[in-house]
C-alpha cells in the first residue's frame, strides 16, 4: 500500500497540469493576473491553453497558459485579439489598413463578397480600388476575368483571372493569372 501511495504522489508531482487552489482548499476558477500576464482556470481549477470561450467571447492562451493579444497565427490562419484578449470579427482597422475577419475570426484574403465584392491581398489588407458594384461569373463556371488599365488611351493592361475554388468556405475567388500585357482590337 505504501508503494502504491508513493507511486500516486510521484504521478501528481510530475503531472503537467497546473491547478490553483485558494488558501481554504477550494479550487480557483476564472481569470488570474500573475507576473504581468493573464491566465484562465477552468471550473476544475486546471489552467487552460488554446481557445477558451468565456461568457461568449473567445480568447487564446499560449502553451504557458498566458493570454495572447494582437495578431495570432493559428493552424495557418491569422486572427486578431484586442488589448483585452478578445478575438475580433468583422471589419478591423489596424495600422491604417482595413482587414476583414470572418465569423470564426479568421482573416480573409482574395475576393470576398460582403454585399459587394472586395479584394484582400495575401497579407489580408483590403485593396480599395478593386471594389466593384457587381461581379458576375461567365456561364456560372465560377471564373472571373478582370482587365484594368490606366486610362482609355492605352493598350497596356493588367489581366487577372480568378476561379472560385472552395465553395464551402465563403465561396472565395483565388487569383490564377496576374500579367501585365498589351491589348489590341482584333
Amino acid at each position: 500500500m505504501k508503494i502504491l501511495w508513493m507511486f500516486f504522489c510521484a504521478i501528481l508531482l510530475c503531472s503537467p497540469i497546473n491547478t490553483l487552489a485558494e488558501t481554504n482548499g477550494t479550487v480557483y476558477s476564472g481569470w488570474k493576473y500573475d507576473n504581468s500576464k493573464w491566465f484562465y482556470y477552468g471550473s476544475d481549477g486546471v489552467m487552460r491553453q488554446g481557445w477558451v470561450n468565456d461568457q461568449g467571447k473567445w480568447y487564446f492562451l499560449d502553451s504557458s497558459g498566458a493570454m495572447k493579444t494582437g495578431w495570432l497565427l493559428y493552424k495557418e490562419r491569422w486572427y486578431f485579439l484586442d488589448r483585452s484578449g478578445v478575438m475580433q470579427t468583422g471589419w478591423l482597422l489596424q495600422n491604417n489598413q482595413w482587414h476583414y475577419l470572418n465569423h470564426s475570426g479568421a482573416m480573409q484574403t482574395g475576393w470576398i463578397y460582403l454585399n459587394k465584392w472586395y479584394y484582400f491581398n495575401q497579407k489580408g489588407s483590403w485593396i480599395p480600388n478593386t471594389l466593384t458594384d457587381q461581379f458576375t461569373t461567365i456561364s456560372d463556371n465560377n471564373q472571373l476575368i478582370l482587365v484594368t488599365t490606366n486610362g482609355y488611351n492605352t493598350n497596356k493592361a493588367k489581366i487577372q483571372t480568378f476561379e472560385k475554388i472552395d465553395k464551402v468556405r465563403n465561396g472565395r475567388f483565388y487569383r490564377l493569372i496576374n500579367k501585365n500585357l498589351c491589348i489590341s482590337r482584333v
